[in-house]
């Protein structure tokens, strides 16, 4: 059995943190000796940038302990490899992990204790969860979900009642927040004043953020084309006074609650950045205006990483070089497309916008592939489900099987993300077009405006 550490224990911001404890994931994994291995966790849940809290590797015998010293409960990635595994994990605890594979993809946990009891009962309500959500797909889609969701719900409470765990409790609350979200259970105002006023902002736990996330998609966009607020506009429109864009979302969002619309405004600010529609420029002068405003020291700490990324991203720094192996099992790297424009696209086959886009990415390699290189990327496809795909969509261009730590490289965030970069393998536009939103258009004219500077 797992050895069990007492710890002292403080509730703050209904998050649970602790007090000179310790988590620790010790591992067995024979077939996988010096591998690299860690855990890592989002810095924040708005851009998803993660943060190294420990590493090591799994030494010649298969054994591996990893150890986060006053960590806090919540959701940690194990990468073994190339391979990645969420867990919830709790300071105090010591969780014994089995890897019986080369992969490194599956990991078993041990029998149920004590010490792994939230992360059984989080895997548990999950799997219900989704469960019941492929089960009624039909339903969710026609919407005519919910009376059996209100009964899904009420089943929910019962069984999981006496369960007390604050983390536990937070996580069941806002997974059926996102379920109601979804099958647009109640108002948008009631699932509001349910979930988000007078709460206290849980901005490290991850299904509370699900919810956030999900709720507040599009709201900043909505209110800029609402034309109701022209000082929200005229800010995108220069770069200047994020007060405009406070007090629009204020207003219309959050009821006046300071902390919550500054989240909400980072959350605008990060979506707006990667909508090649709008200036990159003046959203990252806003984004730094809000850094300064602001005495919330979450909001700083997210500005930091907006930052961080599209200092990297910037147009006219060079693209991350990457290898990725094509459908024949060879290795290519993407500095080796250099020499003509490239339009690189991040996707998966088992993600519907991503099956949309890419195909209609034909179009855009039949007018513009004498000028410009088309290279699709998957982290998740295998080989014969990228082959079935590009067979099924009779596609011709270079597609490539990547590790995931490409993605990371790029940000991506959704599937699919395109970027345009240039003849020396710099960003030209990050992120970039896709067809639905005009890329052919769009296209045309840089590589026309191209072709006249370098007359």
């Amino acid at each position: 059995m797992p050895k069990r550490v007492f710890s002292t224990f403080l509730l703050i911001s209904g998050i649970l943190y602790a007090q000179n404890t310790t988590i620790e994931v010790k591992g067995n994994a024979t077939m996988l000796a010096n591998t690299p291995v860690s855990l890592t966790q989002f810095a924040d849940y708005i851009t998803q940038s993660e943060v190294m809290v420990a590493k090591g590797n799994i030494d010649a015998e298969g054994k591996f302990s990893l150890s986060v010293k006053d960590g806090p409960t919540g959701e940690y990635m194990l990468h073994v490899g190339n391979s990645a595994h969420s867990l919830i994990l709790e300071p105090g605890h010591i969780y014994n992990l089995e890897i019986p594979d080369p992969t490194g993809e599956q990991v078993y946990y041990p029998i149920e204790t004590d010490t792994t009891l939230l992360l059984y009962q989080i895997s548990n309500l999950d799997y219900e969860v989704n469960y019941f959500s492929i089960y009624n797909y039909e339903d969710f889609s026609n919407g005519r979900i919910k009376n059996k969701l209100k009964k899904f719900i009420d089943s929910m409470d019962v069984k999981y009642k006496s369960i007390t765990n604050p983390y536990f409790t937070q996580y069941k609350e806002y997974k059926m927040a996102v379920l109601m979200s979804t099958a647009h259970y109640k108002s948008r105002n009631t699932m509001y004043q349910t979930f988000l006023k007078n709460k206290p902002i849980l901005y490290n736990h991850p299904q509370y953020m699900a919810f956030f996330n999900s709720f507040y998609t599009g709201v900043m966009n909505g209110l800029y084309k609402s034309g109701r607020y022209p000082g929200l506009k005229n800010a995108f429109l220069d770069g200047t006074s994020i007060d405009s864009v406070l007090t629009a979302i204020q207003k219309e969002e959050t009821g006046g609650d300071k902390d919550l619309t500054e989240l909400v405004c980072m959350k605008g600010l990060f979506e707006i950045y990667y909508n090649p529609e709008f200036n990159k420029t003046n959203v990252e002068k806003l984004a730094i205006e809000l850094k300064e405003k602001t005495v919330n020291q979450q909001i700083k700490d997210i500005v930091s990483y907006f930052l961080m990324i599209t200092g990297r991203l910037k147009p006219g720094n060079p693209a991350a070089n990457f290898e990725g192996k094509d459908t024949e099992g060879n290795v290519h790297q993407l500095s080796e497309y250099q020499g003509k424009y490239i339009y690189l696209t991040f996707f998966s086959t088992d993600d519907a916008a991503s099956i949309r886009e890419v195909t209609a990415i034909k179009s855009l390699y039949d007018d513009y592939r004498k000028e410009v290189t088309f290279i699709s990327v998957c982290s998740s496809c295998t080989y014969s489900s990228l082959q079935a795909f590009i067979a099924e969509n009779k596609l011709k261009w270079t597609f490539l099987i990547i590790d995931p730590a490409a993605e990371s490289a790029y940000e991506v965030i959704t599937y699919p993300t395109a970027f345009l970069i240039d003849k020396e393998g710099k960003f030209a536009y990050s992120p970039y077009y896709l067809p639905s939103a005009g890329a052919s258009k769009r296209l045309f004219v840089y590589l026309k405006e191209q072709r006249l500077k370098n007359r």
